[in-house]
């Protein structure tokens, strides 16, 4: 019997037994692997359909199977708990190649694939030799690189392996003798190949100089690019770290703006740099009224509305650009005129990218909302702007029932569509709404301070009273919601009831008049005050 029949069959062999050891010497247990998530092979189908169908020849590019991922997933993933991740690749390297490579990228890589699989099995059936075994082995390698890239995703070092081992495989295939031949072996120099004479008057020659000029110079400027580049990151590292981790915002921008300076392409720095201007924009704003301060303040927001601009330029398909662009507007409105019109647009162009994450919608609602708020003043005086404040309020709810369309059980939207409802005059859909977000979120103390406060502008004492007891419960320190239980005890009749809650407040709050004041009133059986409150702003307490 030939010794190379026994190969694998002892390969097959030699994997069982290990595979039916005990576990205490089962080396498979040696290695502990992180779990890796990715979308279900009916997710990456539908990606893959989707995506071809916009783009069927050469898809949407190399690299870009997270905007194709976005744009096209089905929105019943909202109901997982990846329903806020982007996926860079489906579940394997052949799920992901239709989307970015297009049907001839896709065909062309599994023609050469199978291709190669069957030629290299023909090979080692058919022919022998001395280097049998080592073509069998560099074979199998490539074979098992190969099967998994049908059922896993690739990565780098993947990649390498895969081409570096089938380069490799077929050199050995071409080593093999046929079956029965005189030669045992062919060796390498008998392999047939093509050759090319450079001598001095061969026209090759002065071919190959000008080739070789111009690799030796896409060479250098790689090495240099590359340097750059991964100093550029180096510096980007520490300017983040500087400023997360040392609070030196300043000389961390320094670095981050260096990094930008070295690798101007890169997104991912000029978002950072944007929201470090933003940081900076809020410690201005903090410090003493003066004209350098002001012109200090308009100089650092103009350079974030710059640099977020030129983000989205740079990779207007990348949805966090926009939300950054956006997040820089919303962050300025009432300080820059025409910002919150920007603010909205950027929020468009987010949900444009990835229409099924109810996150864009959540916050381009809340920026309605803001900007409603800060026509509130103006809106009692001046029709237009009351029409306008109206407006904003009617997109935000419509915005956020978009957002809760999208994931039905979205507690934050639910809180914000129901503050929205509120303002907008309709209380028993602002309760609905809380109550929702009450049920997804029972110890969540925000919550329910402000359902005990839409009960208690209804005059729905008992009601209040029971929301504004079990957020006291959650936490005994919260002054707020202390301070509306004994507004609610002393609408109550409890006048007992409501002074230690004041009393608890004082403790709290002990340089605030008005709750002495009001201690003052209830011990002597009078209203704890004479108009009260009906929002959080207007307690005299934090």
């Amino acid at each position: 019997i030939s010794q190379y029949r026994l190969i694998l069959p002892m390969l097959v062999l030699a994997f069982a037994v290990l595979m039916l050891l005990p576990v205490r010497l089962n080396i498979f247990t040696w290695f502990t692997l992180p779990s890796e998530v990715s979308p279900s092979w009916s997710a990456s189908i539908n990606i893959d359909k989707q995506a071809l169908k916009e783009k069927p020849i050469f898809g949407t590019g190399p690299g870009s199977y997270s905007y194709a991922y976005g744009l096209y997933r089905d929105k019943i993933l909202n109901q997982t708990d990846f329903w806020n991740v982007r996926f860079n690749q489906g579940i394997s390297k052949v799920a992901s190649q239709p989307v970015m490579l297009g049907l001839a990228g896709w065909l062309i890589w599994l023609i050469l694939t199978v291709g190669f699989a069957a030629y290299g099995l023909f090979v080692l059936i058919r022919r022998r030799g001395q280097n049998w075994p080592l073509a069998l082995a560099l074979f199998l390698t490539w074979f098992f690189l190969a099967f998994s890239q049908f059922l896993y995703g690739a990565n780098l070092l993947l990649e390498f392996m895969f081409w570096l081992m089938l380069g490799l495989s077929f050199l050995s295939l071409k080593t093999l003798a046929v079956k029965g031949g005189e030669k045992s072996e062919v060796a390498i120099d008998d392999i047939p190949a093509m050759s090319v004479s450079f001598d001095r008057t061969s026209p090759f020659a002065s071919v190959l100089s000008f080739a070789f000029v111009i690799v030796l110079v896409v060479t250098i400027s790689a090495l240099y690019l590359g340097g750059s580049y991964y100093y550029a990151d180096i510096l980007y590292q520490k300017g983040v770290n500087m400023v997360n981790a040392k609070g030196d915002l300043e000389n961390g921008t320094i670095k981050i703006k260096d990094a930008v300076l070295l690798n101007p392409y890169n997104d991912l720095y000029l978002r950072t740099l944007s929201q470090a201007a933003l940081q900076r924009v809020t410690e201005e704003i903090a410090q003493p009224q003066s004209p350098q301060r002001d012109a200090n303040v308009q100089n650092l927001i103009a350079t974030a509305i710059n640099i977020g601009k030129r983000s989205t330029e740079l990779a207007p398909l990348n949805v966090d650009n926009w939300t950054q662009r956006a997040g820089i507007y919303r962050s300025v409105m009432g300080l820059v005129s025409g910002a919150e019109q920007w603010a909205f647009d950027s929020y468009n162009e987010a949900t444009k990218l990835e229409p099924q994450n109810p996150l864009y919608y959540l916050d381009l609602g809340r920026t309605y909302g803001l900007a409603a708020d800060l026509l509130a003043q103006a809106a009692q005086n001046d029709k237009e702007a009351a029409a306008k404040r109206d407006n904003y309020l009617t997109k935000a709810e419509e915005t956020l029932k978009t957002s809760i369309s999208l994931k039905p059980d979205y507690a934050q939207a639910l809180f914000e569509l129901a503050l929205i409802e509120d303002r907008s005059g309709k209380a028993d859909e602002a309760i609905a709404n809380m109550v929702q977000t009450r049920n997804l979120y029972p110890q969540d103390i925000g919550v329910a301070f402000q359902l005990g406060l839409l009960y208690y502008k209804k005059s729905d004492w008992d009601l209040a009273r029971a929301e504004f007891e079990r957020a006291t419960l959650i936490d005994q320190n919260y002054s707020n919601a202390r301070y509306f239980l004994g507004l609610v005890y002393d609408q109550l009749g409890n006048k007992t009831a409501a002074i230690d809650q004041f009393i608890a407040v004082e403790k709290l709050n002990p340089d605030n008049q008005e709750i002495k004041t009001i201690l003052v009133n209830l011990r002597a059986g009078k209203p704890a005050i004479s108009q009260v409150p009906t929002q959080p702003s207007q307690v005299p307490i934090e």
